[in-house]
């Protein structure tokens, strides 16, 4: 696999995660680890194996999917897939709980794990023409990922227990860094809506507010990641209409890319 298309490239895709500093999402909670076990004895209970009867449905639990980015390889289908299954498998969402990462000894990490190399499995064959990958190979790759990811953690842990000074930038670092990505953010979402909405220029101010349109919390306590949320004062029309404009950015986006490509590929005489 050429590089920025291993599947930990690709779970972090599915996280929403920009670059490989970017702070990962928080791990499920002991509500959303239940919520998701109940889901799956619920299921077993209504779907015996090799019946050919109908069963009545499972209510899904609610989904909070990750925000949506542009990445040089995966696409919003891919992503869109992905979700699909883990609705249906009973997910609130993509995580991992980085404090248990052996896939062995968490249902939760192992469930995610499945779900993300079968796809990302697909995407390669479909994508990369190759044979050689496999689900087994890629969920050892997985796993080695998470082992390192919960290493470094501990290891920020106890340098920032210890008063240290490397906490202090690194995380001052990563702050800076959801910054700039919140901004860039909002002028993607602003050209868009620019394209969308001309003759409209309050909504067109409202898209140039970082703070105004972030799906991110803020927080003081920089050590604390941040959780993507629907602010409590944006309505359900503009929650909406945020959602259609990321959909449309990342279109927006895959198209210009493909532009440049050819330009490159194909330069003027």
């Amino acid at each position: 696999m050429c590089r920025g298309d291993s599947v930990v490239d690709f779970a972090r895709f599915m996280m929403g995660c920009i670059a490989g500093n970017f702070p990962l999402p928080p791990e499920p909670t002991i509500e959303e680890i239940r919520s998701r076990e109940n889901f799956a004895l619920a299921y077993c209970a209504i779907h015996p194996a090799h019946s050919s009867t109908a069963q009545p449905s499972i209510p899904m639990p609610d989904y909070y999917q990750s925000g949506l980015l542009t990445h040089p390889k995966f696409a919003l289908s891919d992503k869109n897939r992905c979700d699909l299954e883990f609705i249906s498998k009973g997910f609130t969402r993509i995580t991992f709980e980085w404090s248990n990462p052996n896939l062995t000894d968490s249902a939760w990490n192992s469930g995610t794990a499945d779900i993300i190399c079968d796809n990302w499995v697909v995407w390669a064959l479909e994508n990369r023409k190759t044979s050689t990958c496999s689900v087994p190979d890629a969920k050892k790759e997985l796993q080695e990922w998470l082992l390192g990811t919960q290493a470094n953690l501990a290891q920020i842990r106890e340098q920032m227990k210890e008063g240290q000074d490397f906490g202090d930038g690194q995380l001052e670092m990563k702050k800076d860094e959801l910054e700039v990505y919140r901004k860039k953010m909002a002028e993607s979402r602003f050209r868009t809506a620019l394209l969308i909405f001309p003759n409209n220029p309050d909504l067109l101010a409202l898209f140039q507010d970082p703070d105004a349109v972030s799906d991110y919390e803020d927080v003081d306590d920089i050590t604390v990641l941040p959780t993507r949320i629907i602010p409590s004062w944006r309505s359900d029309v503009l929650t909406q209409v945020v959602r259609a404009i990321d959909v449309a950015t990342v279109q927006l986006a895959a198209r210009e890319k493909k532009n440049v490509d050819h330009e490159m590929a194909y330069p003027r005489q």
